[in-house]
């Protein structure tokens, strides 16, 4: 065997280290798929109703946040049908290289009457989708926010002209372990710049080039735009993470948890928010997608006449 047979043999090893297998899927089919289960469950809402369509589609354990997150299932169950029409339409569609975690996001109208042409209220949606047995796609965590959404929306989402054959891992139990300590200590990161440097570093720091960053304010896209979005003049964000969970190819994971932003002068904020990162083989990870709802402000007390 020659050095660089040598060399190859070496490097093959150390991908392996820690895989189960070495198959090959086309992403294509991966992401089709998707975007097919997010479009059969807005029909779903649309015809059916948005109890049925969200007890259909919800995974068992999947979350809703209302505001913080609860158990959709168990929510639904006891809340009758709301009237009215909830449409939606993804933009994004993306999955892990293992084709078992993948996310939607877009806009949402609602109309309290269905016939009518204006739209009651406008808003954004992220929807974290996770692939079970027999190979169906169920939403693992629903999150939306109000927003006025005045410029143009972005197209909808389009399957890739041709088919993405490629090669990724599966990783063994202890390397996913490893990925999910690697992902919850970059969401460590991410906190403790944002408390030393403000959220605007902190997401120009940890951002993906193509980020979506979801504000009250309106939404952002790419990291310039996010660092200048992410929170205002002088403001200060710290967030506390609930829950974590990455793909098989640990490539990509997702974080929810809750959020307090502090201005001088001014009450603090607090919500909920819902976070989506990506990790390049080799790579570090950075933030893709994050949405930061508000909770709703307190109803006054009433006073005792």
């Amino acid at each position: 065997m020659t050095g660089a047979d040598r060399l190859a043999a070496a490097a093959l090893a150390a991908f392996l280290t820690g895989c189960a297998t070495l198959p090959e899927r086309d992403l294509r089919e991966d992401l089709v798929s998707l975007h097919a289960s997010e479009r059969a469950f807005a029909l779903a809402a649309g015809t059916r109703g948005m109890r049925a369509a969200f007890l259909e589609f919800l995974s068992a354990e999947g979350l809703i946040f209302r505001p913080g997150p609860v158990n959709g299932r168990a929510w639904f169950e006891f809340q009758p049908d709301r009237p009215g029409l909830l449409v939606w339409v993804p933009v994004v569609v993306e999955v892990a290289d293992a084709g078992d975690l993948g996310y939607t996001t877009g806009p949402w109208t609602f109309r309290k009457d269905p016939s009518s042409e204006r739209p009651d209220s406008t808003g954004v949606y992220v929807s974290v989708w996770r692939r079970e047995p027999p190979g169906l796609w169920r939403v693992i965590a629903d999150i939306g926010m109000p927003m006025d959404l005045r410029r143009p929306p972005d197209p909808p989402w389009s399957a890739p002209a041709f088919p993405m054959p490629h090669a990724y891992r599966v990783l063994e139990d202890r390397s996913r372990e490893e990925a999910l300590v690697s992902l919850t200590e970059a969401e460590e990161s991410l906190a403790l710049t944002a408390k030393a440097g403000g959220p605007a570093l902190a997401f120009k720091t940890h951002a993906a080039p193509r980020i979506r960053l979801h504000r009250a304010s309106g939404p952002a896209v790419g990291s310039a735009a996010a660092a200048l979005a992410a929170g205002a003049p002088g403001e200060r964000w710290t967030w506390t993470v609930r829950d974590a969970a990455v793909s098989a190819s640990g490539d990509l994971g997702w974080t929810h948890g809750a959020w307090q932003a502090v201005c001088e002068g001014a009450e603090p904020s607090v919500g909920a928010f819902l976070r989506v990162w990506r990790r390049p083989p080799g790579g570090t990870w950075a933030v893709v997608l994050d949405l930061a709802v508000p909770d709703p402000p307190t109803p006054p007390k009433e006073t005792a006449e």
